[in-house]
């Protein structure tokens, strides 16, 4: 979405919250629900008509590498989503991740 536009903007909303609050304070325990619901609209956007017609990515990761090619990669935060993982993936073991 952000590609088909000049200067993507940051980051913002659910997603953004939990992992401001992640990097803030690192003991604070993220419910394994609101990690699914994050991971759940990835989801539907990666099988949103409008991606696969034209980049077609897979997973978040693929989307970032595309940002990171047309934008001032100094800036961006960190993309290590490994505890989110591993939170998703304690409470669901058969969620397909998307980030």
């Amino acid at each position: 979405m952000l590609l088909h536009i000049d200067k993507p903007k940051p980051m913002k909303g659910a997603m953004k919250a939990i992992y401001e609050k992640m990097e803030k304070h690192p003991n604070w325990r993220v419910r394994g629900s609101e990690v699914k619901s994050i991971n759940t609209a990835l989801g539907g956007y990666l099988s949103n008509e409008v991606n696969i017609l034209n980049e077609n990515y897979t997973n978040l990761q693929d989307y970032i590498e595309d940002i990171r090619t047309i934008t001032d990669t100094e800036s961006m935060k960190s993309t290590d989503f490994t505890g989110l993982k591993k939170i998703l993936l304690e409470e669901y073991p058969e969620e397909k991740i998307f980030f």
